[in-house]
């Protein structure tokens, strides 16, 4: 904070490497720290936005920021360490996780895997097959249609309007499920159940260890 240009230009010259390239249609954006035990006070924050056709596939990752991917289609694969992951009108095949951060996702379709270990999951108006797990937060799940498949280990599971075949579990939380038009798996072990189905599926298989 409050460096000038030529700070800033000195710092990356002298504690980064940093390289921006195209080749073959592929464009490679990198920057790294030189040391692995440089001091913080030395330290900067790099942010990479990059505006490409929508038919692209990605390969991402930060050690310590947040990843946001808008109006894609194609193959994206993206891993962070320190932020939240935000996902909107991507299509195809989705990959990501997080180790600190909150998931949302939207308007997305197809094949969608998201993962983080210390945050919520948001997501809406998506369709396809949807993995969905957290380790530490609660689960938003609003407008699905597809398979679903959605986990936490430490909140609560909330969903509306979902069409389709939909397993939800928890370990800690409650589970308030409305509108669901399919089939339904959904367990907790540590809080009350309250479910209501608008169109039968093929099956309905609901287990509570603790509560109402």
């Amino acid at each position: 904070t409050g460096l000038s240009r030529e700070e800033i230009k000195s710092r990356l010259e002298e504690y980064y490497t940093l390289s921006v390239s195209v080749s073959n249609n592929k464009l490679t954006a990198i920057a790294k720290q030189k040391e692995n035990n440089m001091s913080w006070k030395k330290s900067l924050s790099i942010s990479f936005k990059i505006y490409v056709p929508g038919n692209v596939s990605t390969d991402l990752s930060t050690s310590g920021g947040s990843i946001r991917l808008n109006d894609l289609k194609g193959s994206q694969s993206f891993r962070t360490s320190g932020g939240s992951l935000h996902i909107d009108n991507v299509s195809g095949s989705i990959n990501g996780a997080t180790s600190g951060g909150s998931i949302h996702v939207s308007n997305s379709n197809d094949e969608i895997d998201l993962t983080t270990s210390g945050g919520s999951i948001e997501a809406s108006k998506c369709k396809g097959n949807l993995k969905l797990s957290t380790s530490g937060g609660s689960l938003h799940l609003d407008d699905l249609n597809g398979i679903i498949d959605a986990s936490t280990s430490g909140g609560r599971i909330d969903g509306n309007n979902i069409t389709g075949e939909l397993s939800a579990s928890t370990s800690g939380g409650s589970v308030r499920l409305d509108n669901i038009q399919g089939s339904l798996e959904a367990s907790t072990s540590g809080g009350s159940m309250d479910v209501a189905i608008s169109a039968l599926g093929k099956f309905v298989k609901l287990h509570n260890s603790g509560g109402n």
